[in-house]
C-alpha cells in the first residue's frame, strides 16, 4: 500500500482550521472506471479519533442517511505558500435526518477526503468514496461555504447496506481490487467497532 504525506497546510484544512487560501478550482471528477487499473495512494494525516458513536454524535453538526446522486467534482485549492490540496465534492440526497439543520429530500454537497484522477486513486487515511449502490450514514461538519465535510475521515461514513465485518486489507494490485471495499486504511478494528455500534443503533 503506497503512502505519501500531506503538508501541514493540508492537514489543518482537513481538521477544519480556517487557513487562508488564494484560489480554488473545480474540475469534473474522473470516474471509477478511469482508475480501475491505476495504483492506490493512501495518505497520512493528523485527525481526531472518536472512541465511540456517542463522541461522533456530540461532535457532528449533521447526522443523516444519504444516497449518492452521481454528481461529483474534484476541487483543488492553491494556498499562498504554493501548496495545493485536493478533495472530492460529492452531491448527495438526504433520505433521513437524525440531527441537524437539513431536511429529507435536500441535496447537499459533501467534501470527501479522496479523489480519482488519471494517475489513480488518492485517499486520506483509507477513506473510500461513496457510490450509487450504498446507503450511507454520514456524520458531518458544516463548512464556511455552506457545504459539509465528513467528520473524522473514515469515522464519519458508513454504508448501512453493508453489514459484513471488514478483514485486514491484504496486498492488492490496483483500485479495481478494492473499489467496493468500504474502508481502505489500517484502523480496521476501530472501524469495525464503530460500524457495529452504528448498525445496532440506526438499522434496528
Amino acid at each position: 500500500m503506497k503512502k505519501i504525506l500531506y503538508t501541514v497546510s493540508a492537514i489543518a484544512l482537513i481538521l477544519g482550521s480556517s487557513l487562508y487560501f488564494s484560489t480554488s478550482t473545480s474540475i469534473k471528477a474522473a470516474t471509477e472506471t478511469d482508475a480501475l487499473e491505476k495504483e492506490v495512494y493512501i495518505r497520512d494525516a493528523s485527525y481526531a479519533t472518536f472512541p465511540d458513536i456517542e463522541a461522533l454524535e456530540n461532535a457532528a453538526d449533521v447526522i443523516a442517511e444519504v444516497k449518492f446522486s452521481g454528481k461529483r467534482e474534484t476541487k483543488v485549492w492553491e494556498f499562498e505558500e504554493g501548496d495545493t490540496y485536493t478533495n472530492s465534492i460529492t452531491n448527495v440526497e438526504v433520505k433521513k435526518v437524525h440531527k441537524g439543520e437539513v431536511s429529507k429530500g435536500d441535496e447537499i454537497e459533501v467534501y470527501e477526503p479522496a479523489y480519482i484522477n488519471e494517475n489513480g486513486f488518492y485517499s486520506i487515511e483509507g477513506y473510500n468514496l461513496m457510490d450509487k449502490k450504498g446507503k450511507y450514514l454520514l456524520y458531518l461538519r458544516t463548512k464556511k461555504d455552506g457545504n459539509y465535510s465528513v467528520l473524522g475521515l473514515y469515522q464519519g461514513k458508513y454504508d448501512l447496506n453493508e453489514t459484513s465485518t471488514l478483514k485486514e486489507l491484504k496486498k492488492f494490485r490496483s483500485y479495481e481490487d478494492v473499489q467496493d471495499r468500504e474502508y481502505l486504511g489500517d484502523e480496521v478494528e476501530h472501524f469495525n467497532q464503530l460500524k457495529k455500534e452504528n448498525l445496532k443503533k440506526y438499522t434496528q
